[in-house]
């Protein structure tokens, strides 16, 4: 019995409707490209990143991270601040707390806010210019590698800025797991050390990160601008040849 092959009839009113939405998404996301990188530019200036002063702050709050209960709260129930903490606590075998570095946190918070901003915006623009391939049949073989090589830088920096996002809950992940090895062992000083040092680390890399999601916004806006013309020679009509 020979059933046959259905064709595939494809309703290319409700494509071309999506197609237009997503371009003109497109379109409104180029020009938050610079606004983007120059809101970075701007928090680079300020004084989270803008000299080793904070650097400093966040190193100190490290230190003075490791408290307990008793020395960290005074008879009224605030807090006090005990520059020689990291001292005490070698003599105070109670259950330590090691807190949250607040100064560092203020510092990842927009790291990571330009991230997750930067990977939606990427794919936004990513299904945008695929939409725009056209049909390999035209020969029109100069554009189409264009646009190829603008989708793999894209994917290129993607990939790096979500590695980013991986790092920096890594880091959360291993400072979780000093803290405990601190709270069952607050006598060793290595473990205090580390804590220090991957608080400082991590806060250099928060600022390597800022730098570089700062050139990606302007890399992008570049990439497309230049090639504005090449990219809006869009043909619709290899939507059909594919059913």
């Amino acid at each position: 019995m020979d059933i046959g092959r259905k064709k595939v009839i494809v309703d290319n009113t409700v494509f071309d409707d999506l197609y237009n939405r997503i371009k003109l998404n497109a379109e409104e996301l180029l020009p938050t490209l610079v606004t983007k990188a120059k809101q970075i530019n701007d928090v680079l200036k300020e004084n989270l990143f803008a000299n080793d002063e904070y650097r400093q702050i966040v190193v100190n709050s490290a230190k003075n991270l490791f408290i307990n209960d008793s020395m960290s709260q005074s008879g009224n129930g605030e807090h006090t601040d005990n520059s020689s903490t990291l001292n005490n606590l070698n003599r105070n075998k109670n259950s330590p707390l090691v807190r949250t570095n607040a100064h560092l946190d203020n510092a990842i918070r927009p790291v990571q806010d330009y991230l997750r901003e930067f990977i939606e915006i990427v794919e936004h623009l990513t299904a945008w210019l695929e939409l725009e391939i056209s049909s390999y049949a035209n020969g029109d073989d100069f554009r189409i590698v264009v646009q190829n090589e603008i989708l793999d830088e894209f994917a290129s920096m993607k990939a790096v800025s979500v590695a980013f996002l991986g790092q920096i809950f890594d880091y959360y992940e291993q400072r979780a797991a000093i803290g405990k090895e601190i709270c069952k062992r607050p006598n060793i000083d290595d473990s205090k050390h580390l804590l220090v040092n991957i608080d400082e680390l991590m806060y250099s890399k928060a600022k390597l990160m800022m730098i570089e999601i700062e050139g990606y916004f302007l890399r992008i806006y570049n990439v497309l601008s230049k090639n504005e013309d090449i990219l809006k020679q869009s043909t619709r009509q290899h939507v059909d040849n594919y059913f």
